[in-house]
């Protein structure tokens, strides 16, 4: 069995967590929101620190991280939808 793995996530594009801080910055969310993006981040992102322990995984990372940035903005949001509107880029609430 042959198989072909890619990485498109900062290879060929930026990856989410590198380009949430510009677009959570955009829409005036506060520093602990926008300087917090896993291993991309200015600040310690502590949820992020809880996978490689196994307390969560990246999908439950995702959807709080979601939740709390949906929150700030005034509706629910989905982590799907959150991942797919940051890279679409900073224009796109």
């Amino acid at each position: 069995m042959r198989a072909l793995l890619m990485d498109f996530g900062g290879v060929i594009q930026h990856s989410v967590l590198e380009l949430l801080p510009a677009w959570s910055a955009r829409f005036g969310l506060p520093d602990h929101i926008t300087q917090r993006s896993g291993p991309c981040g200015a600040l310690v992102d502590q949820l992020w620190k809880r996978m490689p322990r196994r307390e969560l995984t990246e999908r439950e990372y995702w959807a709080q991280r979601a939740a709390e940035i949906g929150g700030l903005l005034g509706y629910q949001r989905q982590a799907r939808d959150l991942l797919v509107r940051v890279i679409g880029g900073p224009e796109q609430q």
